[in-house]
């Protein structure tokens, strides 16, 4: 992010040195020779004015670049959160399922021990009442 804000300080500066030198001439007409050679200082300003307009468009390029890569980085940020959330989920839900389970085996060990005693007192009932 601050090397978002870097580039975007960047850029205004560098695009106020434009202005500044736009405002230093009055357009020439392209294929003039005699404009460079009447004001070399005027022909330096305008190769200048190119340099930092080309270094302008680089940069904010690069920054939407950058700001595009970021907007990728938090849509799978969201994603990776909303998988996150889900495995918290599963995780609790499987933490019950285990304790429930536990109860359960508990319960069928017990119905184990207690079958085998009902087995033997309805056979007791069944002799004491024949």
């Amino acid at each position: 992010t601050s090397s978002l804000e870097d580039l975007l300080t960047m850029i205004e500066q560098e695009h106020l040195a434009v202005r500044a030198a736009a405002l230093l001439w009055p357009p020439a007409q392209e294929g003039s020779g005699d404009a460079s050679r009447a004001d070399p200082t005027l022909h330096e300003l305008r190769e200048e004015a190119r340099e930092l307009a080309a270094q302008i468009r680089g940069i904010e390029e690069q920054a939407k670049q950058e700001a595009d890569i970021g907007a990728e980085i938090t849509v799978e940020t969201k994603a990776c959160r909303d998988e996150l959330s889900d495995i918290d989920d599963s995780l609790s839900e499987a933490v019950a399922l285990r304790r429930e389970s536990e109860l359960m085996r508990r319960q069928q060990a017990e119905w184990e021990r207690s079958q085998f005693r009902m087995l033997r007192l309805a056979e007791d009932l069944q002799r004491q009442h024949v």
